[in-house]
């Protein structure tokens, strides 16, 4: 305790911090107290150590005396500063050589390997290295311990690895000089991945962004892990088999108490969901925020009267998850289709992990399109995919955070479950929350049902896109940068008279989207919704490159658009019908074989 307080007064002093160093002075006072009155043995010490510590407590006394105000005789602070500075370095500096002079009991007719590995035990005792191997950098670190390695370090090569060079080839000697390095680089690594954590405590070290980058925290701890583990196994084989470690450092997959399965998760996540493609980037993804405008969300808020309960609204803008959490740890998200639910779930998934290193929260990104009737239960059903991501959380590891209330659960598309399935999502939705009731839900679902059976939820609306957020999107979209003129056309026209006269499809962003890709093929928007769509479709069934331009496309088929519509629509209106959302290649085919028969009797017919 002496020497912590020793180490952070030297590093008080040498940054010339006079009010820090004031408290950091009583702070020592206080612990060479405790030190003395725990025993005798500071007391009776001798020589250069009990000059030290006589000079140190009249030192400390002086400033105390120049605090007071008035006082006569008291020195200077400046002075008292300085000699306190001299007094502590000159005892630093006895403390390295004592520990390098001095003489390690040994046999009378030891091999030079059994001196060596006694030098070495002695020196591991001495400069704590046995504390510095327990401590997890990921927590923190003193700053006494990094010193102590670095006075390590030179006391094995002054009293082991110079001396005895000429044994180089001896196995001990191979290991102590590959502890060495080992401990050396991982000191290193530590010194240039951590700073102080705050301007208060400049002793005790963190790493460098353990708050604001996952993938910094969980390469920093899989390292320092590494390094740990890698200092134990060659103390053990110089020692038969001893150990560093007081207690396990465990780095396992399937250890509770390991965060590197979550930050490895999470570099993955962000890899996944900060990428995507749309409509007009169908062939390469782009950065979602890139191109991303949020909507804003509206809350009806029940207002009691004498006449009944009215209600009032009230808007969320530049919406977060915290947000969201203000009003809600049970969420719904409504809106209507190509509004921007699965794109605003996608926004909360990385808000959230933006602000990991604050709150500790895992975002898990579920969609409900695949919950079918192979699904045990809703617990199974989202570890399945968190686990399809990577990183090795195991289900015990996946159950220990909910039980902590430490996962944000976004259920994508409430709407794309089968009608025969709803009602059982309803119950392992009420089972799941009452189970795990302290995390975070947020579901999206186009508005197809009142939510009253959701009782725990908060329904809130995503509201259509403004005239500056319909501008935005469009400013945000890189479409034919070859013939920019195209896009200022539109935009110019979407603010002059398209945002108005085609609310129905400015307003949404994913019409918006085919309006600006129709528009260079059309000129014109239609007013009609069933023209609009005849119109996009005829646009799509052409090779559209946002940055090229269109093409004509040749079809397999040899069919022309207006024929190839019928079967696209026949097949479209079937497998809506059946509540089959995504097509495997089986069903597909299926659906397909279908149409072909239904042609061939349709030819029959004619020729009959």
């Amino acid at each position: 305790k002496l020497d912590r307080a020793l180490r952070w007064l030297n590093d008080s002093l040498n940054s010339g911090n006079k009010k820090q160093s004031n408290v950091v002075v009583n702070r020592f006072v206080d612990a060479l107290k405790d030190t003395v009155s725990q025993g005798r043995l500071i007391r009776n010490a001798a020589g250069n150590l009990k000059e030290f510590i006589d000079k140190l407590t009249r030192l400390s006394s002086e400033w105390k005396n120049a605090e007071v105000e008035g006082s006569s005789d008291a020195k200077e602070l400046g002075e008292i500063f300085d000699d306190i500075k001299n007094v502590v370095h000159d005892y630093l500096d006895f403390r390295q050589e004592y520990l390098l002079t001095r003489k390690v009991a040994l046999l009378p007719n030891a091999l030079p390997s059994e001196k060596m590995l006694a030098i070495f035990k002695q020196a591991v005792l001495d400069y704590r290295i046995i504390d510095f191997a327990n401590n997890d950098p990921c927590v923190s670190l003193s700053m006494d311990l990094e010193m102590d390695v670095e006075y390590f370090v030179a006391a094995i090569k002054n009293k082991i690895l110079l001396p005895f060079a000429h044994n180089q080839k001896d196995k001990t000697f191979v290991k102590i000089n590959e502890f060495t390095q080992t401990i050396e680089a991982y000191n290193t690594y530590l010194s240039n991945n951590m700073r102080p954590i705050n301007d208060k405590r400049m002793d005790i070290y963190v790493p460098l962004h353990r708050e604001d980058n996952f993938e910094f925290a969980w390469k920093f701890q899989e390292s320092t892990v590494k390094s740990r583990k890698q200092l134990d196994t060659i103390y053990g084989e110089l020692c038969d088999g001893e150990t560093l470690f007081i207690y396990s450092v465990n780095d396992s997959e399937n250890d509770n108490g390991s965060n590197i399965p979550f930050l490895r998760y999470l570099v993955k996540v962000k890899e996944k969901y900060s990428m995507v493609k749309t409509l007009l980037y169908s062939d390469q993804p782009r950065p979602f925020y890139d191109f991303y405008v949020c909507n804003d969300i509206e809350r009806r808020i029940p207002v009691p009267s004498k006449f009944g309960t009215s209600y009032r609204t009230s808007t969320i803008g530049n919406v977060t998850m915290k947000s969201l959490s203000d009003y809600s740890r049970f969420v719904i998200l409504s809106g209507i289709g190509g509004l921007g639910k699965s794109m605003m779930m996608r926004h909360l998934l990385l808000d959230s992990l933006q602000y990991y290193g604050e709150s500790g929260i895992i975002p898990v990104f579920i969609p409900l399109k695949d919950f079918d009737e192979s699904v045990n239960n809703l617990f199974d059903y989202a570890y399945k995919k968190l686990e399809s991501l990577g990183g090795g959380i195991s289900e015990s590891q996946f159950e220990d955070i909910l039980s902590k209330g430490l996962c944000l659960l976004l259920f994508d598309g409430l709407d794309e479950i089968g009608t025969n399935l709803g009602k059982r999502f309803e119950r392992d939705l009420e089972e799941f929350t009452d189970k795990y009731p302290d995390n975070y839900f947020v579901i999206s679902s186009r508005p197809y049902q009142s939510f009253i059976s959701y009782s725990r939820f908060t329904v809130l609306k995503l509201k259509p896109f403004s005239k500056m957020q319909a501008v935005k999107l469009v400013e945000n979209l890189e479409f034919r940068p070859d013939e920019p003129s195209i896009k200022e056309k539109f935009r110019y026209e979407l603010e002059r008279r398209l945002y108005q006269s085609h609310r129905e499809f400015t307003e949404n962003p994913l019409l918006l989207t085919i309006m600006l890709m129709t528009f260079e093929q059309f000129a014109e928007v239609p007013s009609k919704m069933h023209i609009f769509y005849r119109e996009a479709f005829l646009a799509l069934s052409q090779k559209h490159d946002a940055s090229k331009g269109a093409y004509k496309r040749t079809l397999k088929t040899g069919l022309s658009a207006d024929k190839f519509a019928d079967y696209f629509a026949e097949l479209c209106s079937r497998s809506y019908h059946d509540e089959k959302f995504e097509l495997t290649e089986t069903e597909f085919s299926k659906y397909y074989s279908v149409l072909k028969e239904r042609e061939k009797a349709h030819d029959d017919t004619i020729t009959a």
